[in-house]
């Protein structure tokens, strides 16, 4: 339902071209909004796609980690965007939400949007953007399941 209000505002900006005083502004707030709702539709079918050809593989690393296959799902689309992982949210056990909102915090973006903007401003720093963001999401893992438990 989100969405389609999303939609909805994007096509009014462009459609009809709302005369406000920042309208270049307001144009590229819809537009980032509606771009981010295209994301995340497009990471539900991927999710669906994997869990359907991957799920036996995703299935043990959920019993090592003692979580279901949505937790591990949420885990990967992380590595994107965090908003990816939310629509999945609803349907993860208690611990599973733990853990993803840990690797969230610290490891999720990896090879999203913060990539690219570090690769823009500092292209010899990726390596290890890419190293201290994993070993980050690792360890927030590791602290989420051993409190947990």
């Amino acid at each position: 339902m989100l969405g389609y209000i999303f939609f909805f505002l994007v096509c009014l900006t462009f459609f009809f071209n709302l005369n406000f005083t920042n309208a270049t502004l307001i144009n590229e707030a819809l537009r980032i909004v509606f771009q981010m709702s295209i994301i995340v539709c497009g990471s539900l079918v991927f999710c669906e796609i994997v869990l359907r050809k991957f799920s036996n593989q995703i299935e043990r690393v959920g019993q090592i980690l003692n979580i279901d296959k949505y937790s591990v799902m949420g885990i990967i689309l992380s590595f994107g965007t965090s908003i990816a992982m939310l629509p999945l949210f609803s349907k993860m056990n208690k611990k599973g939400k733990i853990i993803n909102a840990a690797f969230s915090l610290s490891g999720a973006f990896v090879f999203g949007g913060q990539l690219g903007f570090i690769a823009s401003v500092n292209p010899a720093s990726v390596t290890w953007f890419v190293v201290v963001k994993l070993v980050a999401g690792i360890l927030g893992l590791v602290i989420a399941n051993v409190m947990e438990e």
